[in-house]
């Protein structure tokens, strides 16, 4: 999931596991951020990810209650509406060189 605020942004991973695999779950996701860290990513699987971002983040203006809610959270935050284009433009212009410097912010 990606959050904008006005001065700062959140990346995050969101699962459902029970209480007795807390710290396995923990490890596993550790375990797949040292990879994207580490390996190079194939075409497809960025392809992949572009699209679920894009669908994920653009079903926030699907009709007119989303589309309020998306502009009422960015007015609340103080964030401008035009990061909205932006973070758009940056989930469709992203590429497995741009990969590598987006991962590193994490």
């Amino acid at each position: 999931m990606l959050q904008p605020y006005k001065f700062d942004g959140v990346w995050a991973i969101h699962t459902d596991t029970n209480k007795e695999n807390i710290k396995l779950c923990i490890d596993e996701i550790y375990i797949k951020i040292n990879r994207l860290l580490q390996e190079k990513i194939s075409n497809e699987e960025i392809d992949m990810a572009r699209n679920y971002l894009l669908g994920r983040y653009l079903k926030q203006t699907d009709g007119a209650f989303s589309s309020m809610g998306t502009y009422t959270s960015y007015v609340v935050e103080g964030v401008d509406i035009d990061k909205f284009a932006y973070f758009v433009n940056s989930i469709e212009q992203l590429m497995q060189k741009n990969y590598c410097l987006l991962h590193r912010n994490i």
